[in-house]
């Protein structure tokens, strides 16, 4: 076992000669990735008996995050043959790094700037350990790490589920708050991965994420735009097709939470021509529902799915011709209930229905 060392510094270099494997603060790069690899776990350096059980603990560390870099980076060859192979020496060598000194040796953040050079090297080492895991569930396990992809995620997820990432992200700064980041973003991946069960957690975190971390926000916020499409779709399907004993009360609440998924996704445009179909189907859907506010539900309706049909300019003439039937539809629903308040306003809406009729039965 090793003793508590000195406090290194909060900041990370690249790695450049064998003497670095022995340093806390060193990181790989592609020029060296694979050379690092492989010097740091030699005899050399990790392999030593020789060498204290700091330095091997570092070494060992440095040596798993050249090869969860070789993984990530697809830079397979003398070190590792494959991605595979990669994640599993990166999650053998971080394992022996902590034999060789403990977390519980290491310093932590709460003890003041002096000891963020200790808690950077625990976070990260904890982050290397939740990379290389998933990575391993993400090409379908590993006879002897975790044969079972599940398995490894839940390994992954819970080596990262002590550390206070929400805090360190929001109040430090440099490496330390960066790499507090990399590892929420990675908590949120992992638990994304993990099911239904384990959402909110992923989403908590990527909105945290989105909140603290510049870097990584749009990546964060594109994951949650692709949750909040996700749900929704799951959501129409059940507004679509009903249990027989759902009350209309209850269809319509999901109708709403549908819209609002919907909504949240549309900023994102990938995700915008799917996102807004989808809540004009939920409005004419929430019209029929609820009578009283049917008007309304079919104005905002027809904005959705006019805005779809903009969007739809590259999709199949079938796909065109199903939006633009849809919008018409709904303009003419649209135009009946007017017609018997405001015949003016109405005549307007019926030629639009007319045209996007016309035009969707050209496409047909």
């Amino acid at each position: 076992c090793a003793t508590p060392g000195t406090a290194v510094p909060a900041q990370i270099k690249t790695w450049k000669t064998l003497q670095d494997c022995f340093r806390q603060d060193v990181m790989p790069s592609k020029e060296v990735a694979e050379e690092m690899a492989l010097a740091c776990m030699s005899p050399q350096a990790a392999a030593d008996p020789r060498r204290s059980g700091i330095e091997r603990s570092a070494a060992y560390f440095n040596a798993a995050a050249a090869f969860n870099f070789l993984a990530g980076h697809g830079s397979t060859g003398t070190a590792c043959e494959s991605a595979l192979s990669c994640r599993v020496q990166a999650f053998g060598m971080v394992e022996r790094s902590v034999i060789h000194q403990e977390d519980a040796q290491l310093g932590s953040s709460a003890n003041g700037e002096a000891m963020q050079g200790p808690s950077l090297y625990r976070l990260r080492r904890a982050l290397e350990t939740a990379r290389a895991l998933q990575g391993i569930a993400d090409l379908g396990g590993d006879s002897g790490t975790c044969p079972d992809p599940d398995l490894c995620l839940d390994m992954a997820g819970k080596r990262l589920a002590t550390e206070d990432l929400i805090q360190i992200a929001a109040q430090m700064e440099g490496n330390l708050k960066a790499t507090a980041c990399a590892a929420l973003d990675t908590r949120a991946s992992i638990n994304a991965d993990r099911g239904t069960g384990f959402e909110a957690s992923a989403l908590e975190d990527f909105r945290n994420v989105v909140k603290f971390c510049p870097d990584l926000a749009d990546t964060a916020s594109q994951r949650l735009a692709d949750f909040a499409l996700q749900r929704a779709n799951q959501l129409a399907e059940a507004v679509v097709q009903p249990p027989a004993s759902a009350a209309a009360k209850e269809t319509a609440a999901l109708a709403a939470a549908a819209l609002a998924f919907y909504q949240e996704a549309m900023p994102f445009e990938p995700l915008a021509l799917e996102a807004n179909r989808g809540a004009g189907r939920m409005l004419v859907r929430l019209a029929d529902l609820e009578p009283s506010q049917a008007q309304a539900h079919l104005a905002s309706a027809a904005t959705f799915l006019e805005a779809a049909s903009t969007l739809a300019v590259t999709a199949s003439a079938e796909t065109r011709a199903e939006d633009l039937s849809q919008l018409g539809t709904t303009y003419l629903k649209l135009a009946a209930m007017l017609r018997k308040t405001d015949s003016i306003r109405s005549e307007p809406l019926v030629a639009h229905a007319v045209r996007a009729l016309e035009e969707a039965s050209k496409l047909s």
